[in-house]
């Protein structure tokens, strides 16, 4: 759902997405990303379960909490303990994604 135009008051010939299809898509992301929503398929909801299983969202809370834990530890500490799970979240993406396709 994307629309653009040419010509506009950024210069001839670039590209500028007018404000009201952004809201159109923000809506529709809202109507299809509801817990509730009336607006997917059974299907959309079972491909989006899928990739959600996959996704570093589902980390997000284990990390807050071992974060929580080595609060004591120096801010370097902490930030590495992030760097080092955020590689480790992307390295399981790929490879999950790979499996899935390959």
């Amino acid at each position: 759902m994307r629309g653009t135009r040419t010509g506009s008051r950024c210069g001839q010939g670039s590209n500028v997405t007018p404000p009201q299809v952004i809201a159109a898509a923000v809506a529709e992301v809202r109507d299809f990303g509801e817990l509730n929503s009336t607006a997917r398929t059974a299907r959309q909801t079972d491909t989006a379960n899928f990739w959600f299983d996959s996704s570093p969202a589902l980390w997000t809370k284990p990390i807050r909490v071992a974060l929580a834990a080595t609060s004591r530890r120096p801010l370097l500490k902490q930030a590495e303990l992030v760097a080092l799970a955020n590689a480790t979240l992307v390295d399981t993406q790929i490879a999950t994604s790979d499996s899935k396709y390959t």
